[in-house]
């Protein structure tokens, strides 16, 4: 069953609400939606409803969605603030419902199920936000389904993995989605202990790209499996290193590190929770790997390290090492 099947409500029901999904006074556990919706409510439509009670279930619907992870993941929906990320994510997704501000007629090149317009009142509420002066939109839309790395893929398909491992704070996880993104990484395995990369921080952080990127969930089993199949080293990333630390003080050449990245095998880099690093069950099934450490810090924020590891892992990094030695060459 899904919201606002008309063979269920009646044909006159939505006479009188026409655009807004009815919720069920108790969540059963399953997918809802509202891709049920008559064809009628459109977004290429003209708008035939206002919402301006923040009392209104479907209102009620959406603050579940953005406060409740186990609600989000049982509606395969999350609600998505503002015009620029409901852009950010439009074409990857199903726009399942489209809220405009009272004085916005439309967002250009978004195309949802439905649109509403909506009251300042419930535009705060959906927000959460205090004011939401220059706030256009509020959207419901589709998660993508969790990636399945071994069922709908190739053997050897996946070259580059992040794992993460109980990353708590939803910003540093959404930042090294959108790292992992923009460095043309293959997806992300996320293991026991992680926060949801759909909460509203984690969204905020990520730009649109828990959408763009394949994400994996599972145990250390599931992730075994993974790197047999795709024949994956996996890397640990560890605060020290003591042979690497050593090189770095002597001024040894570490070039030799780059034989790792254009090698045959896949690679796979595990990051650790932020204070307490990686679990012993992780280090006993990884290679440690450590940024050499040449300054006054011992460690770095788990966001900026995978950030700087993934792209000594691209093959990105040797254009980037080249091009300053032919700057350094012609200086």
């Amino acid at each position: 069953m899904r919201f606002g099947i008309p063979s269920v409500l009646g044909p006159l029901a939505f006479r009188s609400l026409p655009c807004t999904p009815r919720v069920p006074v108790s969540t059963p556990k399953r997918r809802v939606g509202t891709s049920g919706l008559p064809r009628v409510f459109s977004a290429s439509q003209p708008l035939t409803d206002t919402i301006t009670s923040t009392t209104n279930s479907y209102v009620k619907h959406c603050c579940k969605l953005r406060s409740s992870r186990a609600y989000r993941e049982e509606s395969a929906s999350v609600l998505v603030v503002g015009s620029t990320p409901i852009q950010e994510i439009a074409g990857l997704t199903t726009i399942k419902t489209l809220f405009l501000a009272p004085e916005v007629e439309q967002l250009p090149g978004i195309t949802a199920t439905c649109t509403l317009r909506v009251s300042e009142p419930v535009l705060k509420k959906l927000s959460c936000l205090e004011t939401v002066a220059g706030l256009k939109a509020v959207a419901e839309v589709e998660t993508p389904p969790t990636a399945d790395f071994v069922k709908n893929y190739q053997p050897g398909q996946i070259q580059r993995l992040l794992a993460l491992e109980r990353v708590q704070d939803p910003g540093n996880l959404g930042s090294l989605l959108r790292t992992a993104a923009g460095l043309g990484w293959d997806g992300v395995f996320l293991l026991p202990g992680c926060c949801d990369p759909f909460n509203e921080k984690a969204l905020r952080a990520s730009r649109g790209a828990a959408f763009k990127l394949p994400i994996g969930v599972g145990d250390w089993q599931g992730m075994d499996c993974i790197a047999e199949y795709h024949n994956l080293i996996c890397f640990g990333a560890e605060p020290h290193d003591s042979a690497a630390e050593e090189d770095l003080s002597k001024g040894r050449d570490m070039s030799s590190n780059r034989e790792v990245v254009s090698g045959p095998r896949g690679l796979c880099v595990v990051l650790g929770n932020e204070g307490q690093g990686l679990s012993g069950e992780a280090l006993s099934r990884c290679r440690p790997l450590t940024i050499p450490m040449a300054g006054r810090m011992e460690s770095l924020n788990v966001s900026h390290a995978g950030a700087i590891l993934m792209f000594a892992l691209s093959e990105g990094s040797a254009q980037v090492i080249e091009k300053l030695k032919s700057h350094t060459r012609g200086s």
